[in-house]
């Protein structure tokens, strides 16, 4: 047994390696799986004399038997004397889910055949990397039946053994017997929920408010009544106003559902149901009726853009008015800078009527003075937030301090919000006042170590003020920061750290030292290389070294591996300490590029870089007819995103006949294949014609898994069958906000307005 429960856990972490955000509760592990075929949450082994079908590792999905639309999971399985098989269910690497005694584990089980409850799989969870002791399904069915649906029920203090209270990452099914058979059961709705739901059976009628029609999918919405009863909302849909098909179920806390359909030109009939946590369903809402059509190009961006400037309107934390990073109301976390992003693309939604001028200006009141009340650090404000208390929620490094990347980005659309707010009434008036002082407030100038004065650090923290803080610089989204920075009324920072600090950016040794690709060099080629013998084993056992040799074997291998010129090796000793006066060593790095990738000239950034980051920095300066001593931005800008066009389109991640427009690859080596869509959807200001084409294509043709209630979904991986469930905030902001800007460039216009930031654009660039 021992040997058997190794390789369930080596089979578990070798294939987990994607991060996952659920759209749906904490505490459900299966619900659906967004792809056909087989859940890429999922991995599947056998041995010896036993067997269970998968798919490269992972479990098969099937949509003809199911418990809640639109998929199950397939466990079809042999136990056999001499042999063993499991099958696991993940909340995805990055994702777990810490339990309590109030809870059960819950699943619907349908047994298919003639299979007895003896023959039924054991089940295990994975808690902090170990496995826990089998459990027989047997004990925990008090009505065994086949060919139908039934629950399964297992209290959480009957999993609480020995490996204690860790989250739990995994459910695991494995051999229960050795009958020899081939069994086929269903298994769905896994999830962790309490013991004692609401009990109130569901007797109003469902309200479906309204459904629009697109090309290739209609958008749903519905009014929640004040219950605590309802789990879920269940859509239906028909062709002949006859004959329903459940299609869908959403958390109550999506107050739409966006469907794919079939067929374009064709009318389709919808209603809804709420579900209780007993799956038992509401009255029917009325039917209402979709009539689909081909769209034209600018209604096409018209449904993208407004898709994702869903994802700011309906993600907001009541009590703040700012992006929560949960879907949960119930987690009170907000990001202060996806809320930044957020502002940009909310007023774009006001234009689009996505959310009315009034409601917006309504939550901006309400969030500057939440954001004047919540804690600030050299009059920064820390990357997350609780929106009930304004207290900082310290992120995985649990120290507690300002971050100026976050401040900057939160700005930025506070900034944009002064201008677009700019009528003679109180209430706006009160805005641009409340976003004057808190502009006047944010201390840029005490972000810089007094070394030099020049270069800003990213944090500051009252108890180790700058010990893990680093230098801001080089063709990144720090350009914010200093641009807002030199920009600023009262704390404004010299213009030359532009050209002296911005474009002069310092990588930590020791971020270069243990890089992956200087380790591989290392490990692999320093035989070839001309160190003395000392410095190969160095080198070769990674000891524990000096600073002074350190730097000495990094500028040597970099060097002699032509990674940086010769010129680009300069490094500085800064101070960052001030109580304990400790030091640290520095790589300059260039920030001119000047080379050519695809047949186009590069001056600044590199093709390395994520496409979407290199973006951001111009969701709301308007890089247009901007040149400094260095390169025309925009110029700079479109041959960055040809270069990235260029490379992408002759990848060989996909097969030619759906590769063909596809782009907006993920540049790390270990996520081949793994495509972002916001990368070139976002494009559209840069290069028009090939964004917009492949906007067609993911939404026409990977609209099924790609594109729901907040626009694109993050990533997704069709070698692996894998998407991400979820949606990143910065993502969808640029994609709503660079969408707008090529089409009225309102977000730009708004911003190099402000009579601050006009100032500061004069004073670093030509036009």
């Amino acid at each position: 047994m021992g040997l058997k429960v190794t390789l369930i856990l080596i089979f578990y972490f070798f294939v987990g390696f994607f991060q996952l955000k659920a759209d749906t509760y904490p505490g459900v592990l299966f619900e659906n799986s967004i792809l056909p075929g087989n859940y890429s949450e999922s991995n599947a082994s056998f041995e010896g004399n036993s067997w269970i079908r998968h798919a490269a590792g992972q479990i098969p999905v099937t949509d003809s038997i199911f418990f809640t639309p639109g998929n199950a999971l397939l466990l079809n399985y042999v136990s056999a004397s001499g042999g063993f098989w499991h099958a696991a269910i993940k909340f995805g690497q990055g994702r777990a889910y810490s339990t309590n005694k109030s809870e059960k584990l819950s699943f619907k089980l349908f047994v298919q055949g003639n299979t007895l409850v003896s023959e039924l799989p054991m089940l295990r969870i994975i808690r902090d990397s170990s496995l826990s002791k089998p459990l027989f399904l047997a004990k925990y069915i008090d009505s065994y039946q086949q060919n139908m649906w039934f629950s399964v029920d297992i209290p959480v203090n009957e999993l609480q053994d020995s490996l204690g209270e860790e989250p739990i990452t995994a459910v695991v099914f494995s051999q229960g017997s050795t009958d020899g058979k081939e069994h086929a059961i269903f298994i769905d709705q896994i999830e962790f929920v309490t013991s004692t739901p609401p009990e109130s059976a569901l007797t109003g009628q469902a309200v479906l408010s309204s459904v629009n029609a697109f090309e290739r999918h209609v958008d749903l919405s519905w009014q929640l009544p004040l219950t605590p009863s309802i789990r879920y909302i269940k859509i239906y849909r028909s062709e002949d106003q006859k004959n329903f098909q459940p299609v869908a179920v959403r958390p109550i806390y999506y107050r739409k559902y966006t469907d794919i359909v079939p067929i374009t030109g064709k009318s389709y009939y919808y209603k809804i149901a709420w579900v209780d946590f007993q799956y038992r369903e509401s009255p029917f809402s009325e039917v209402k009726k979709a009539e689909t059509k081909v769209i034209t190009d600018e209604e096409l961006l018209d449904a993208i853009e407004k898709a994702h400037i869903n994802y700011f309107v309906e993600r907001v934390e009541i009590n703040s008015a700012m992006q929560r990073t949960s879907n949960s109301q119930k987690n009170a976390t907000v990001s202060v800078k996806n809320t930044g992003a957020g502002i940009l693309a909310l007023i774009a939604g006001a234009e689009r009527n996505s959310i009315s001028r009034e409601a917006l200006l309504m939550r901006l009141n309400k969030m500057t003075d939440f954001l004047s009340k919540a804690d600030r650090f050299n009059g920064a404000w820390p990357k997350y937030i609780n929106g009930r208390t304004g207290k900082i929620v310290p992120d995985t490094s649990g120290r507690i301090e300002g971050d100026l990347e976050s401040t900057a980005f939160l700005m930025q659309g506070l900034l944009c919000a002064r201008q677009y707010f700019n009528k003679d009434d109180r209430a706006e008036a009160d805005l641009r006042e409340h976003i004057t002082l808190l502009w006047e407030s944010v201390n840029w100038s005490d972000f810089t170590v007094t070394t030099n004065g020049l270069y800003l650090y990213n944090t500051w923290s009252p108890a180790s003020e700058w010990a893990f803080s680093h230098p801001m610089g080089g063709y990144n989204t720090s350009f914010i920061s200093y641009f807002l920075a030199i920009a600023s009324p009262k704390h404004a920072i010299s213009p030359i750290s532009y050209a002296q600090a911005y474009a002069r950016p310092l990588i930590p040794l020791d971020t270069v030292w243990n890089s992956f690709t200087l380790k591989e060099i290392a490990e692999k080629n320093n035989q070839k290389l001309p160190f003395t013998t000392k410095e190969k084993q160095l080198l070769k056992e990674n000891q524990s070294i000096s600073e002074e040799e350190k730097m000495w074997l990094t500028t040597k291998l970099l060097k002699q591996q032509s990674l940086l010129k010769k010129d680009s090796l300069l490094y500085d000793t800064v101070i960052f300490d001030s109580i304990s006066g400790k030091s640290k060593n520095f790589l300059r790095k260039q920030y001119v590029n000047d080379s050519v990738y695809f047949g186009v000239k590069l001056k600044v950034g590199s093709v390395l870089q994520p496409l979407t980051e290199a973006m951001s920095l111009y969701m709301a300066f308007d890089p247009r007819k901007k040149q400094d001593a260095f390169c025309n931005y925009f110029l700079n800008m479109t041959n960055l995103t040809k270069i990235h066009y260029r490379k992408d389109v002759s990848s060989v991640f996909l097969p030619v006949q759906v590769s063909q427009d596809i782009w907006g690859y993920a540049d790390d080596i270990a996520a081949k294949g793994v495509i972002h869509p916001a990368a070139a959807v976002a494009a559209y200001p840069y290069l028009p014609t090939a964004a917009l084409k492949v906007m067609g294509k993911y939404y026409r043709q990977f609209g099924y898994f790609l594109f729901a209630e907040y626009g694109f979904r993050r990533a997704f991986n069709l070698n692996k069958n894998w998407v991400e469930d979820d949606y990143d905030g910065l993502d969808q902001a640029l994609v709503a906000v660079n969408i707008e800007n090529a089409r009225t460039g309102l977000i730009w216009k708004l911003f190099m307005q402000d009579p601050d930031i006009s100032k500061a654009s004069e004073k670093l660039f030509a036009e």
